[in-house]
């Protein structure tokens, strides 16, 4: 039987050669897994911008074909210190509610995108773990129940952004919340903070989650995020031009290959009922800055054929004048760190990164623009 050959990009920086069955499946990728991380669990495995899904056939399956003979899969350490207390009540897609420790992978959840549009979301996996120290919460008025939460959790605070409580100063400020309107929708409500307390204890089990995009949902009825440790983005690094190709235009190019002047994103779409099914898609942003972790949504990134939501895998650039900034996470183990590039001239050709060349990195904040020549 054939084999092929992959590199884990480890936490500690190493980089780990592993043999695969050229006709792998789930069970033989874990089984990899096993035999070189004592704890794979508390790892995410990212190839070509994409987590791997492990505690599912269908989405391991689905990226399957990524995985492929010399790629690397980099392996980052979950952050999960941003967690809930079991009581901690979390909206169900169909409008119930259940406590956080009975949530089960698979569940759907009610969450919210970050234009504010209610939608659902699907577990993908829960983590428990102790802590000595949490925060009851209280936001909207005295007969609300606090939401009893680890001072890291990620709470939205409008406009697409997301805080750490602990940056979260108090009374003054305002969180969300999900309310009914008079047509009997959901909608976010922005509601104020009217009291905090710290609790320390000699032990306490707290729950988090991990849900699929928007990695979002509401802890007593308050809008968070899935867990800190995905704030972060996998996307290419856009820093290493080694992988940036001119291409010149084609008159034979599919409806999902259509460029449009300044900054377009690349990604694969997934809708079994779509054209372009399988196929990496051309989704036009134009001349605008465009916050990659603020901004890629339903509306910006979606297939041009479909409109179903497609996730962005790498950039390009054409008939404009551009440049990026970020905070760049380089490696795994490594500490980020901010970086940005002067203005640059692309001609009148597709100007793209080959994330396979230049490789994906987390991205803790990056922000491409795109102006005319």
């Amino acid at each position: 039987m054939a084999n092929i050959n992959i590199y884990f990009s480890h936490h500690d920086g190493n980089i780990v050669a592993a043999t695969l069955p050229e006709n792998f499946n789930r069970e033989d990728f874990i089984r990899i897994l096993c035999e070189r991380f004592s704890d794979w669990s508390s790892f995410r495995f990212i190839v070509r911008g994409h987590n791997i899904a492990l505690d599912d056939n269908a989405r391991f399956n689905a990226r399957k074909h990524e995985i492929t003979n010399g790629c690397q899969i980099y392996v980052f350490k979950r952050m999960t210190g941003g967690c809930f207390l079991p009581h901690t009540l979390v909206l169900m897609a169909d409008g119930t509610s259940r406590s956080i420790d009975a949530i089960r992978v698979g569940d759907e959840l009610l969450a919210f995108t970050n234009t504010d549009k209610i939608v659902s979301s699907m577990v993908q996996q829960k983590f428990v773990h102790t802590v000595t120290e949490y925060v009851e919460l209280f936001v909207g008025d005295e007969s609300t129940t606090p939401v009893c939460v680890t001072h890291d959790h990620p709470f939205y605070v409008g406009k697409g952004q997301f805080v750490p409580l602990k940056h979260i100063n108090g009374k003054n400020d305002t969180l969300f919340t999900c309310e009914l309107n008079e047509d009997g929708k959901s909608v976010l409500t922005k509601k104020p903070i009217i009291g905090r307390k710290n609790v320390t204890v000699p032990s306490a089990c707290v729950y988090n989650l991990s849900t699929d995009y928007p990695n979002t949902f509401f802890a007593n009825g308050i809008a968070v995020h899935n867990k800190l440790g995905d704030l972060g983005a996998a996307f290419v690094d856009v820093s290493n031009t080694s992988g940036l190709k001119r291409i010149q235009w084609s008159h034979t190019a599919p409806s999902w290959r259509i460029a449009k002047p300044g900054i377009c994103l690349e990604g694969k779409c997934n809708n079994t009922n779509c054209v372009a099914v399988g196929r990496q898609v051309i989704m036009n942003i134009g001349l605008r800055s465009f916050d990659y972790l603020g901004d890629v949504n339903e509306t910006t990134a979606m297939c041009p054929c479909c409109s179903k939501y497609v996730e962005p895998i790498t950039c390009a650039f054409n008939r404009c004048m551009w440049r990026w900034s970020g905070i760049k996470q380089p490696a795994p183990g490594e500490p980020p760190r901010q970086i940005s590039a002067d203005w640059k001239d692309a001609d009148n050709a597709y100007h793209c990164f080959d994330e396979q060349i230049s490789g994906t990195v987390i991205w803790r904040k990056l922000v491409l623009e795109a102006k005319a020549r």
